[in-house]
């Protein structure tokens, strides 16, 4: 019997306003050390983590840097709301990640496609 999960993490938390974006990105490696089926949605303001950040003028940890090491850790499945995008004025090129662009029509259907489904 295998314990493999198929766990979908939503990421919609601004990278600096509080914890959560780091202490999340941090139970998705995790998650990925422990074998798990792994895929992550960017989400809201959840997209601000994978853009370039300075971190050190804030005098915290850089998000977009431990997003850079999913695919380190064999998550590889990484989705991008094309809405996000659109009304934050962000561009993919300047994405710290490649990642699937996913309409607002397409994100139900992903979120019914996993077992488990964290959100932060």
């Amino acid at each position: 019997m295998s314990t493999r999960k198929n766990i979908l993490f939503i990421q919609r938390a601004a990278p600096y306003s509080s914890a959560i974006a780091f202490e999340s990105l941090e139970a998705i490696l995790v998650a990925g050390v422990f074998d798990q089926q792994v895929s992550v949605l960017f989400l809201d303001d959840g997209v601000y983590q994978l853009c370039q950040h300075n971190a050190s003028i804030l005098g915290t940890r850089n998000v977009s840097k431990l997003c850079e090491s999913l695919p380190m850790y064999d998550i590889d499945k990484i989705y991008v709301s094309e809405a996000s995008l659109q009304q934050r004025g962000l561009q993919s090129r300047f994405l710290c990640l490649p990642f699937t662009n996913i309409s607002s029509k397409d994100i139900s259907a992903l979120i019914s496609s996993h077992e488990i489904v964290v959100t932060s």
